[in-house]
């Protein structure tokens, strides 16, 4: 068994279990980014055994000063499942997590394959390729660790699939070329009350500059991004934890809102 296969193991075990994912303390844990990403490959086909298909990614540490404060310079990506993927408005269930999360974000819905010939991508060759656009959140699901070691952490964070529980995704919107992305504000509201603000431009300068990255890297590993594939790009807003009897909506310029409750 490798490396990558006993990482997952363990991780898969320790999940399932609820107990601290503490992998990078283990003699098989990851030792670079291809190591994380390879224990994440390994991790995905064992939960997908019950969760079944891929239906798309999560982009994280699309912020600068987020990256700053963990010693990476880029960002980092996830799996998500099609089954965890579902419309606005919805119903969450607490018990369901272990200690959940909403971030704001934009999601892109993929209309055409991008085969990995077509590398390196740009903005352009991407948008191409995208069919719609939506306000959506990205449901996080921490999982306790012991382990404090900054010079790993991005190391653990992609192993262990970066958290990823869910996509909320609101109203679809296919003519969206023409919508400022960039200068976008975006208002998180929980039970009514607006708890954060920002922009567009807090993801990477452009919320499509995520995706473009994350083309190229699946590029590289001989993957790619497939039509209907819905891709996350990361907060433009400070995630807010929710808990039992929360109303949280994330309304977004041009792009309508997002909605969750949970019970």
């Amino acid at each position: 068994m490798s490396d990558a296969q006993q990482a997952a193991k363990y991780m898969f075990e320790r999940r399932s279990s609820g107990g601290p994912v503490d992998v990078m303390a283990q003699g098989f844990a990851p030792r670079d980014m291809a190591g994380a990403y390879a224990a994440q490959d390994e991790l995905v086909k064992l939960l997908s055994v019950d969760k079944g298909a891929v239906g798309g990614y999560k982009i994280g540490l699309t912020n600068v000063a987020v990256q700053q404060r963990i010693d990476v310079n880029e960002p980092c990506a996830g799996t998500v499942f099609a089954i965890d993927v579902v419309q606005s408005p919805t119903t969450l269930t607490r018990s369901d997590y272990v200690a959940p999360a909403a971030e704001c974000e934009v999601a892109f819905t993929m209309g055409s394959d991008l085969p990995a010939s077509g590398a390196p991508f740009t903005r352009e060759s991407v948008s191409a390729a995208v069919a719609s656009v939506a306000a959506s959140f990205e449901i996080v699901d921490g999982r306790p660790s012991a382990d404090e070691d900054r010079s790993t952490l991005a190391f653990w964070l992609v192993a262990t699939n970066v958290a990823q529980a869910g996509v909320v995704l609101g109203k679809q919107i296919t003519d969206w070329r023409d919508l400022d992305l960039v200068s976008m504000g975006g208002t998180l509201a929980v039970n009514g009350k607006i708890v954060g603000e920002g922009l567009g431009s807090e993801v990477m300068g452009h919320p499509i500059e995520p995706l473009v990255w994350l083309a190229n890297l699946l590029a590289e590993r001989g993957q790619h991004l497939r039509k209907g594939q819905v891709i996350v790009t990361g907060s433009m807003i400070t995630p807010a934890d929710i808990d039992k009897g929360d109303t949280v909506v994330f309304e977004a310029e041009g792009l309508g809102e997002a909605r969750l409750t949970v019970a």
